[in-house]
């Protein structure tokens, strides 16, 4: 029975049917689009511009909105720990070369997993041999097409070496090129000269995640891709760069950097310093996170106690909406004042008020650092261990409320150390 053109009533039976099957409004709406242009191709009448049609797939879209990409991004140094697990993973020398090379330019590149292996029966995609070139010790790459260049016109990038050798695209794939087979086939090959798929990449990737002793259900072959452009727009490289490095669409790499989030940092005199410190450097008081929509607000105040807490939070608010993230960094001016009990309840009335407060607002807990000289004592062991015993009671009471605690393990009683950062002997 011919079902052309298609009823009204059948089209949008069959979109309640889709949400009902749970899939995803952008699913609905390229089966819905695919219909739409097999009816035009045959000169039929598209019906999915029917009002009902273009009103049932809004709604659909307000009561499913768009899930945020859950996947997380690898950086440089994680990369660097991936490489180093693959001795333990790969089975033969000619493997872990593979893999290596693979995965180190998977990053440096920006490349989608299905621009380097064979992802289905159709290579045509997939990097060839033909396509690596390296000359005057940087990497060129052919890219025979991309997701956004269906008409297979190419784009060539330009990898350069990195002062690590262990991560180093140009030394990992010149190795590999070395123990490569004489095959002239797709680029990355196992040694009988088969080529290799998504599914090994994938495997093989999250194996070297796991052994390195992170959770690898969060992470994937687009995790390099993600991982890339936000290393490089904390590097400072203008957004503008990373989308033609990684031949993105202005949608699509919108859906990388996210949505907007505010972050406020309020604490004593270092928080203060630190704010002048972060302005004088490259990423500036975004910490180089601003193109990722990320914006810090800083609120130092020299001599800062717990108590002068709420009414500097007070008066932001009346300036700002609630961020998402709320640091706050005090105590230390109040330690050797009052009992550690006291300054405990303190705290953790202060905790208490802010969760009313910022109901919407993920608090931080930074914990109290050590210093070379005390307000209230010179008896520096005692002082530091009346800090650890409040910095391990807020930190538990915090996680216990849904919030969170930074510890400062790499931040010691030197000198040295504190001349560089900021003073904290007159705060």
């Amino acid at each position: 029975m011919n079902t052309w053109p298609i009823p009204l009533c059948e089209l949008l039976s069959f979109i309640a049917y889709l949400f009902k099957k749970k899939l995803a409004h952008s699913t609905i709406n390229c089966y819905v689009t695919g219909l739409g242009f097999f009816s035009k191709a045959n000169n039929y009448e598209d019906i999915t511009q029917k009002f009902l049609v273009r009103k049932l797939l809004e709604g659909i879209k307000r009561s499913r909105p768009k899930k945020n990409d859950l996947r997380l991004p690898i950086t440089r140094d994680m990369l660097k720990s991936i490489i180093f697990s693959l001795d333990c993973v790969c089975k033969t020398r000619y493997e872990l070369s593979l893999f290596k090379a693979a995965f180190s330019l998977a990053f440096h590149g920006l490349f989608r997993v299905g621009e380097l292996v064979v992802t289905n029966s159709l290579q045509s995609h997939t990097l060839q041999l033909s396509d690596i070139h390296i000359l005057n010790g940087l990497l060129q790459v052919c890219i025979p097409s991309s997701k956004t260049d269906q008409l297979g016109k190419g784009s060539n990038i330009c990898i350069y070496p990195q002062l690590d050798l262990n991560i180093c695209p140009v030394n990992l794939v010149s190795e590999f090129i070395k123990s490569r087979p004489p095959v002239l086939v797709l680029f990355f090959c196992h040694f009988d000269g088969s080529p290799l798929s998504r599914y090994q990449f994938v495997t093989l990737l999250k194996k070297a995640i796991d052994l390195s002793g992170i959770d690898q259900t969060r992470y994937s072959s687009h995790s390099f891709r993600i991982g890339a452009a936000t290393t490089l727009s904390m590097d400072g490289v203008s957004d503008s760069e990373i989308m033609r490095l990684g031949r993105w669409s202005s949608n699509a790499y919108k859906g990388i950097v996210g949505d907007p989030v505010n972050v406020w940092i309020v604490g004593s005199s270092i928080v203060k310093h630190a704010f002048v410190t972060a302005r004088d450097r490259p990423g500036g008081v975004n910490l180089g996170l601003g193109r990722l929509n990320a914006s810090f607000w800083w609120q130092g105040k020299g001599g800062m106690i717990v108590r002068h807490v709420k009414a500097q939070l007070r008066t932001m608010k009346k300036y700002e909406d609630p961020p998402q993230f709320l640091l706050l960094h005090v105590g230390g001016n109040d330690l050797g004042n009052s009992k550690v009990g006291f300054l405990r309840n303190v705290i953790k009335d202060m905790i208490r008020w802010i969760m009313k407060e910022f109901p919407t607002s993920k608090l931080v807990w930074s914990q109290i650092l050590t210093r070379l000289k005390w307000r209230y004592s010179n008896d520096h062991k005692a002082m530091d261990l009346c800090r650890y015993r409040i910095n391990n009671s807020i930190a538990a009471f915090i996680v216990s409320c849904g919030g969170y605690y930074i510890k400062h393990p790499d931040i010691h009683a030197d000198q040295n150390f504190f001349n560089r950062m900021v003073s904290t002997c007159h705060p």
